[in-house]
Parts: C-alpha cells; structure tokens; sequence
C-alpha cells in the first residue's frame, strides 16, 4: 500500500467535507473546494478524517492512490489555514516593492524587462494573492486569498 495514501487526513473542526461517489467538496473559511476523485479511487470520512483507498495493486492505480490523497489534503489546507510563501531576495542592488496589485522587481535589466512583459499581459499567475514586502526590501511574503 503507498505510504502517502494510507495516511488519513486529518479535516479541522472549521472545516466541512462532503463525499458523493467521486466527488470530494470541502468548504471552510478560506473558501469552497471540488474535485472529482479518479475511477479506481474511493474515499471516505470516519469521525474527523478522510481515508481515501484503491481498488487494485496495479501499478498506475497506486500512483493515483498517493497523488489523490495529497491532492485532497491539499484542499483541506488551502481552504482551512490558505497557503503562503516568503521569497528572500539577495544580490547587489537587487529590491522588490509592491505597487498596487503588482509585485515590481529590481532584479537586473533582463528580469525587469520580463516582469514588465508579464504586467502588461495581465498575468494571472498573480491574480486571488496577496502580497506584502517585510523591512528591508529583501523579503517578499505572498499568501493565498479567500475566494
């Protein structure tokens, strides 16, 4: 049995999961999840956790056993505490700053002009973040919004 599908996953007290058939809806208050669980997946709830299991030993059903456990935990995650990030920024000369929605970094002429091309694309790599610059400008913190 994979070592990563086997562990349940623990679901908060804030948090609401609902199973039908495939489908896995988990809803706290960092917003509302879905996905629909692969064929030869099964998962269920047990008091506070989720237990998700296969239906045979072949080779790419256990690869989807630990790849829908981790994605279903991920959802638990993200819906309950949201996820962050805190990017250290280091070189000569090199700062970040925050205008508005956008993230402007002085990383050196060729990077610049990139993040410049990126801005005018609208891109949505950074859209549902927010984003933060901590003293001094070396250190960049994004964290996931609620939708």
């Amino acid at each position: 049995m994979s070592r990563i599908g086997k562990t349940p996953i623990p679901v908060p007290d804030k948090v609401k999961v609902s199973i039908k058939g495939q489908a896995v809806e988990v809803e706290g208050p960092k917003g509302k999840l879905n996905w629909d669980l692969p064929k030869q997946i099964a998962a269920s709830q047990k008091d506070n956790e989720i237990v998700v299991e296969r239906s045979s030993d072949v080779k790419e059903v256990k690869a989807l056993h630990g790849l829908a456990r981790s994605l279903v935990n991920n959802m638990v995650i993200g819906v309950s505490a949201g996820f962050s990030k805190e990017l250290e920024i280091q070189g000569v000369g090199f700062k970040a700053a925050v205008k508005g929605d956008a993230i402007d970094l002085n990383l050196g002429y060729s990077l610049r002009s990139i993040m410049l091309y990126l801005k005018m694309l609208k891109s949505p790599l950074l859209r549902g973040l927010r984003s933060r610059l901590r003293a001094p400008t070396n250190r960049l913190w994004a964290e996931s919004q609620p939708r």
